[in-house]
């Protein structure tokens, strides 16, 4: 027996011409993401150089003017500005720790509200054998990336076992006051 199947409802060469509009826009596509690529690169050139010129017109004021401000003044800009001083963080507040399940322990906390911006935050646990906090975390608390949610999940504890944690906030000027202590069982 014969099967004969209908002629498609949408002849072959229009089909064909379809798919030949459709290779000629993606060419199209490429061309111009080449053409804008090649234009941003331009533009990157030309302003490092413009930033290259704008630095070297700076020096040369400074040079000349031998960095006095009232003369810099008279140009329309200053001397460079005297290095601020960072401040420690303050100690943070509501510090807390949960045994979420058997060797689990989840601290928690809330930022400081005194002193310098806190750039990571030591989390640091008592060795009771030889008397010393050692830091066992260290959450960061970046400018792209703020901690939301201050606290931090440590597994992996000895179950059943009595431990004692601080929060130490950190910056660029130092450690802050610590915390107060935590004791919990894990």
């Amino acid at each position: 027996m014969i099967t004969v199947y209908p002629a498609p409802i949408i002849p072959v060469d229009q089909l064909q011409n379809t798919l030949n509009e459709l290779k000629s826009a993606q060419h199209q596509v490429v061309a111009i993401k080449s053409a804008a690529e090649q234009a941003v690169t331009t533009k990157n050139e030309v302003l490092k150089k413009l930033i290259g010129l704008l630095k070297s017109n700076i020096h040369y004021a400074e040079a000349v003017t031998q960095r006095e401000d009232d003369e810099l003044k008279l140009i329309g800009w200053g001397g460079r500005s005297a290095p601020r001083r960072i401040e420690l963080p303050g100690p943070i507040e509501q510090f807390q720790a949960i045994r979420t399940e058997p060797g689990t322990i989840k601290l928690t906390w809330q930022r400081p509200r005194k002193g310098g911006r806190v750039v990571a935050y030591k989390v640091q646990e008592l060795n009771r054998t030889l008397g010393v906090w050692q830091t066992v975390e260290t959450a960061l608390n970046n400018t792209a990336q703020p901690l939301r949610n201050q606290e931090v999940v440590l597994y992996y504890r000895q179950s059943g076992e009595a431990l004692a944690y601080r929060i130490v906030p950190c910056n660029q000027a130092g450690e802050g006051t610590p915390s107060n202590t935590v004791e919990v069982l894990a």
